[in-house]
């Protein structure tokens, strides 16, 4: 991070995608880019398979993968009899502090590098983690609904001892209107985190350009 740094002077770090992610697991064919056809997806076992551990199909599943129908939760994912921490233990119990390490790394990294406290914004985090950095609530959509639901999700973070939170100001996925935009800005105001960001295949959410939806 320092030798980054002389090259690319920052203030802050953005980390992302950092909980263990495998985009084909237990899927035939995997989705895979087409410039890697041929790679094989990786296979949990089944309870009917010698080796099962009772981990990839436990009785009661998270509320998440109950409401996607036909996932479990190695679903985009590692199977969870994968083993951490050198082998002692599962990934069924370590998945979700996977995001709160690289955030309490980073935080330290930047402090020797900066020598300040300095902002770290984690897309995974687990309790503890506003001791480290913030948190930004995700993919969301431009809709109204999701500028609602990012009400309730800051001042959840809040409850849940990270209180540096934001969403994605005017909605990440599908195209903003200039009302919704507008509105979303002025809550966003409010966030202790303010970010304007939308995919890259929809229209800017600047000046008159977001005025064509």
């Amino acid at each position: 991070m320092s030798l980054f740094h002389q090259l690319v002077p920052f203030d802050g770090m953005w980390i992302d995608m950092n909980e263990p992610s495998n985009f084909g697991t237990n899927e035939d064919p995997p989705v895979y880019p087409p410039d890697h056809p041929n790679i094989k997806s990786l296979k949990c076992p089944k309870p009917t398979d010698p080796k099962y551990t009772g981990l990839e199909y436990p009785n009661y599943e998270t509320a998440a993968v109950y409401f996607r129908s036909g996932e479990h939760l190695y679903a985009k994912t590692l199977c969870m009899c994968g083993k951490t921490q050198k082998g002692a233990s599962n990934m069924y119990d370590t998945h979700s502090l996977y995001g709160w390490a690289e955030t309490v790394a980073s935080h330290e990294a930047l402090k020797q590098t900066l020598g300040k406290r300095a902002p770290v914004i984690s897309r995974s985090t687990y309790p503890s983690t506003g001791r480290y950095g913030g948190h930004w609530l995700g993919d969301n959509t431009a809709r109204w609904e999701d500028l609602r639901a990012a009400i309730v999700g800051s001042m959840e973070f809040n409850l849940f001892g990270i209180p540096y939170v934001g969403s994605d100001v005017c909605g990440f996925i599908g195209p903003s209107n200039e009302e919704l935009c507008l509105r979303w800005q002025q809550l966003g105001a409010f966030h202790s985190f303010f970010r304007n960001h939308n995919s890259d295949d929809q229209p800017d959410q600047v000046g008159s350009e977001i005025t064509q939806s």
